[in-house]
C-alpha cells in the first residue's frame, strides 16, 4: 500500500476497542482500517489554507491546487525515508 492510500488514524485491531461487533462494524472488520486516507487528509487541509487566503477564480482551480500541493507533500514526504 502506497503511503497516500494509508489512513491518518488506522486502528489495526478489533480487540480492546469500546464498542462491540454488530452489523455496522462488519465491513471495517473485513478491511481492518477505516476513515481518511493521508492524501485526502492532506487535500483538505490544503484547501482550508488555499480558502482562507481569498477568492478562487473556480472551485476546479481551487480543488487542482490543492491536490497538487498534497502530492507534493506526499512525494517529499516518501523521499526522506
Amino acid at each position: 500500500m502506497k503511503n497516500s492510500e494509508k489512513p491518518i488514524n488506522p486502528v489495526l485491531d478489533m480487540n480492546g476497542l469500546p464498542f462491540s461487533i454488530d452489523e455496522h462494524t462488519t465491513s471495517f472488520i473485513k478491511t481492518r482500517m477505516t476513515g481518511l486516507t493521508k492524501r485526502e487528509y492532506f487535500v483538505g487541509i490544503a484547501m482550508q489554507g488555499l480558502l482562507s487566503q481569498g477568492n478562487w477564480s473556480s472551485d476546479e482551480v481551487l480543488c487542482k491546487s490543492s491536490i497538487e500541493i498534497a502530492d507534493e507533500l506526499l512525494k517529499q514526504l516518501d523521499e526522506t525515508k
